[in-house]
């Protein structure tokens, strides 16, 4: 299995990657190394490997939406890419495009969700968290960016957080 697959299921299975945004980013770039770097001239060999790297993502992500949704996009552009004759080389450009327009609409949907979320934060706000996912973490970003002063601080036993606490004014 490509290594950067070998990597991004291995982050999920440890609960590395921040949040199932963040999952689904990871996971789009990981394919996206693996399509690009497998070479044409292995074409009858792609569908086994590239089926085998989803297979290994669903068994780390089997209810995560965003990652499962990110699986969807690229797969569905290998489909349409195969249904149209394409040659390899287009199809691997078709999936590579597939994964890079979802990051892209990712970006600004997360953008959008962070200035609503913002929106709720007042100044001096104390924001308390259950765990602290990479969209609630743009949200408080963003909140701090309008000048807002607040405190954040997550609560969960199972694992440590990076990047939660006290948000200094």
């Amino acid at each position: 299995m490509h290594d950067a697959i070998e990597l991004v299921v291995e982050r999920i299975r440890l609960d590395i990657i921040g949040g199932a945004a963040d999952m689904a980013k990871e996971t789009v770039q990981a394919l996206q190394k693996m399509i690009g770097d497998y070479p044409d001239s292995q074409a009858q060999q792609f569908e086994k490997d590239y089926l085998d790297a989803v297979t290994a993502i669903l068994r780390v992500t089997p209810s995560f939406a965003p990652p499962i949704n990110a699986l969807h996009r690229i797969t569905s552009a290998y489909e349409a890419a195969i249904d149209a004759g394409c040659a390899f080389n287009e199809t691997k450009q078709k999936m590579i495009t597939a994964g890079d327009a979802l990051l892209e609409w990712m970006n600004a949907s997360l953008d959008k969700i962070a200035r609503i979320g913002a929106e709720k934060i007042k100044d001096g706000d104390i924001v308390f968290m259950y765990s602290m996912s990479s969209t609630v973490w743009r949200i408080l970003k963003y909140a701090k960016s309008q000048g807002n002063r607040l405190k954040s601080g997550e609560q969960n036993p199972d694992r440590e957080t990076k990047g939660s606490g006290i948000l200094k004014p």
